[in-house]
């Protein structure tokens, strides 16, 4: 199996306290599989925006923004992973 092709990216959408606030933060990670490592490799980590949100709502439009970023790009695929089960529960194929 190939997996030449293996690039993705990941979007987390997630609450810190931020200066005694609640401020709402979309993580970008980018990754690929390195298949002389044999293992996935994260190179990029970017918060879009920096300062983070104040309001969820907020946040989370953005967070819908850069999935059509990115679908837009070829990454059409995307798999929400819920950490209470280790594997993905849910698929969505973004056009």
């Amino acid at each position: 199996m190939s997996l030449k092709n293996s690039e993705f990216y990941e979007l987390r959408l997630f609450e810190k306290r931020a200066h005694g606030e609640r401020t709402y933060f979309v993580r970008e990670t980018h990754g690929r599989w390195d298949g002389r490592k044999g293992r996935v490799v994260y190179d990029r980590d970017s918060l879009l925006p920096l300062e983070g949100f104040q309001k969820y709502e907020d946040a989370k439009e953005r967070c819908s923004q850069q999935w059509l970023t990115l679908a837009k790009a070829g990454f059409v695929h995307s798999l929400v992973w819920h950490s209470s089960v280790d594997r993905h529960s849910e698929y969505r194929l973004i056009a």
